[in-house]
């Protein structure tokens, strides 16, 4: 059987991961390529992020002779993510009833955006739902940049979900209830686990608030006080220790890490009450943001918790040429990287099992938004809202053409999966719906779905 290979890319504020991955049959992940090119992560030109996107893209393929099928982390500040309880109707109400509740909790037109939703429980009277989104032409700019290098996106995965894929097989003896703190330059997503079950939240406090404040004392414009913090905070300045600018740096550091304690522990007494979880038994921190050395002992000493700094190659084999493009050095920036990997690579490697299905549906032209219905049962156990209890990743077929990237080709095959469930993508005008059963390895028949009229909005 041919060993699975995986080209994965991470898009992030301030930098693009790219790694080739391949899985071995005991399922044990293997890096064998690695390229990584920092962005301009100023907030002040967020507008060009695109433009900044594209070029690194460019650099790497054309640098590592990179191109090709791919899948792509959907960055946190494309990805909207709300978690509904809604009343249980039969399964011939369930899709208008949706779409209007998605109307209601996506802050934009259904028009505009790219959803999708996943049953997370389902008792009889009530479902817990998961409505997942991005817009529209943020999906296209993110898959163009893609193509314009030689990269073919063939699916999409939100960086939480990735982040959780990776922590799982990194950490199989982890404690069953944890939290994985992942600090980014524009933002910090929490990933809480217990058992099966998570939940996420995003907060807009991460690394660029400690560049912001460095800029601000040192009267130095953004992007020296970026390489001022990282070759500070990595190890890497050759500033005297008595440096004032040393000192600035370790004070905005300091700034950040009790903001952080705070919105940290509000975060936790706000899960636990909502959710009944228990309070986490370990604590993990990982991101560019995270290479404060202090970080996990201040953390540890506040929180009154364990904590301690994630190995996002934990379980990883890395090939002589990763270690040498710094894949060992950057390793606190790749966390999603291996989720991505863990997902595809891993599933291929082991078909005996089929762990998930699915279908495609031909989408009507008209209306872009998408809705996925599920066939399953409720599960087995209950879940509250901001919990999943099985993994769904965000996903985006990809049909390469010789101009710019067809977006209403992509979208018309887009997948919000479940393990186990088969889902069904439909434009926002359609009312019934047809599904069609077919196991992960087999080709899924396509099924033409006619636009009946628009479903229920909110204005």
């Amino acid at each position: 059987m041919r060993t699975p290979r995986v080209l994965a890319i991470d898009p992030g504020a301030s930098h693009v991961a790219a790694g080739v991955f391949v899985a071995g049959p005991s399922g044990r992940l293997s890096l064998q390529h690695f390229a990584h090119e920092a962005q301009d992560a100023d907030p002040a030109h967020e507008a060009r992020w695109s433009e900044h996107l594209t070029q690194s893209l460019g650099a790497i393929a054309a640098r590592e002779h990179l191109s090709g099928p791919c899948a792509l982390v959907v960055p946190g500040q494309l990805a909207l993510t709300k978690f509904v309880k809604t009343p249980a109707l039969d399964r011939a109400k369930r899709a208008q009833s949706l779409a209007f509740e998605a109307s209601q909790h996506i802050p934009y037109p259904l028009a505009e955006v790219v959803w999708d939703h996943v049953v997370m429980a389902d008792d009889g009277f009530d479902l817990d739902v998961m409505f997942a989104a991005a817009k529209f032409d943020a999906l296209q700019s993110l898959c163009a940049a893609a193509d314009a290098a030689g990269f073919a996106p063939e699916r999409a995965t939100p960086g939480s979900l990735a982040l959780r894929a990776a922590f799982r097989y990194s950490y199989p003896e982890a404690p069953a209830s944890a939290l994985v703190i992942n600090i980014g330059a524009r933002s910090t997503h929490l990933l809480f686990l217990d058992g099966e079950r998570f939940y996420i939240r995003t907060f807009p406090l991460a690394g660029n608030v400690v560049t912001a404040a460095l800029a601000e004392e040192l009267r130095i414009d953004f992007a020296a006080a970026e390489t001022l913090k990282v070759s500070v905070l990595a190890g890497r300045s050759e500033l005297p220790e008595n440096s004032p600018a040393r000192a600035a740096v370790h004070r905005a550091a300091a700034g950040f890490m009790g903001r952080l304690h705070l919105e940290l522990t509000r975060s936790i007494v706000n899960h636990r009450r909502q959710t009944g979880a228990p309070q986490p038994a370990a604590i993990y921190v990982t991101g560019g943001g995270s290479l404060i050395s202090e970080l996990p002992a201040t953390l540890a000493e506040r929180l009154k918790l364990p904590v301690e700094r994630y190995d996002a190659l934990r379980g990883v084999d890395v090939s002589a040429d990763a270690r040498a493009s710094g894949a060992e050095t950057l390793s606190h920036e790749l966390a999603e990287l291996v989720g991505l990997a863990v997902d595809r690579a891993l599933l291929e490697a082991t078909p005996g099992k089929p762990h998930r299905e699915r279908v495609n549906v031909v989408v009507a032209s008209g209306g872009l938004a998408h809705l996925a219905h599920r066939g399953a049962s409720k599960l087995a156990a209950p879940d509250y809202d901001g919990i999943i209890q099985q993994a769904a990743l965000l996903e985006v077929a990809h049909q390469r053409h010789a101009g710019p990237v067809d977006v209403a080709a992509l979208l018309g095959q887009m997948l919000f999966e479940v393990f186990g469930y088969a889902a069904v993508v439909v434009p926002v005008g359609v009312v019934e719906l047809h599904k069609a059963d077919a196991p992960l390895h087999q080709t899924a028949r396509q099924q033409a779905v006619p636009c009946k009229g628009c479903l229920p909005r909110v204005l």
